[in-house]
C-alpha cells in the first residue's frame, strides 16, 4: 500500500488556505490539520513532562503524608496548572524555533532546552520528595558524584 508523503502547511498557507474555505466547518477543520501536524513532533516532549510532572506529585503526595502534612486540593490544582503551562512553554518553542530561529539558529534546538529544563526541574523535586521520605539525601550524593564524572570525562577526552 503507497502513502502519500504530505508536506508540513505553513502558517502562511494555512491563512491562505482559511481564506479560500467555503463553510466554518472546512476552516475548521484547515485549523485542526495544522495544530495536529504542528504538535504530533513534540507530543513526546510534553508527555516526558507530564511524566516527570505526574511522579512529582505522587512523591510530593507520599513526602508529605510522611511529614503529616495535610493534603489540601490547592496542590493538585496547582500540578494541573504546571502541566498546562508547561505544554504552553513546549508548544510555544517549537513556534518560535519554526517562525524565528530555523534560518537564523538552524543548530538550536529551543525544545530539547525547553522540555529538558522543565524535566530536570521536576526530577530534582522529585530527588528531594524520595529524600524526605526515605531519609537518604539523593541530592547530595548525586552532587557528590557529578564532579568525579565530570572529570573522568574530561580526561577521556
Amino acid at each position: 500500500m503507497r502513502f502519500l508523503k504530505l508536506k508540513q502547511m505553513t502558517f502562511l498557507e494555512l491563512i491562505t488556505a482559511l481564506g479560500n474555505a467555503k463553510t466554518i466547518k472546512t476552516a475548521f477543520a484547515f485549523v485542526l490539520a495544522f495544530l495536529a501536524a504542528h504538535l504530533m513532533p513534540v507530543a513526546h516532549f510534553i508527555a516526558g513532562a507530564l511524566f516527570f510532572l505526574v511522579v512529582d506529585f505522587f512523591t510530593g503526595w507520599a513526602a508529605a503524608t510522611k511529614r503529616g502534612e495535610k493534603t489540601e486540593s490547592k496542590k493538585f490544582r496547582r500540578t494541573i496548572e504546571k502541566f498546562v503551562f508547561y505544554s504552553v512553554a513546549i508548544i510555544s518553542s517549537v513556534v518560535l524555533q519554526d517562525m524565528f530561529t530555523k534560518e537564523m539558529f538552524p543548530r538550536l534546538n529551543l525544545v530539547y532546552w525547553i522540555a529538558g529544563f522543565i524535566c530536570l526541574t521536576e526530577f530534582k523535586s522529585i530527588i528531594e520528595n524520595i529524600g524526605s521520605i526515605t531519609g537518604i539525601n539523593l541530592s547530595e550524593a548525586i552532587k557528590h558524584y557529578l564532579p568525579n564524572f565530570k572529570n573522568k570525562s574530561n580526561e577521556s577526552n
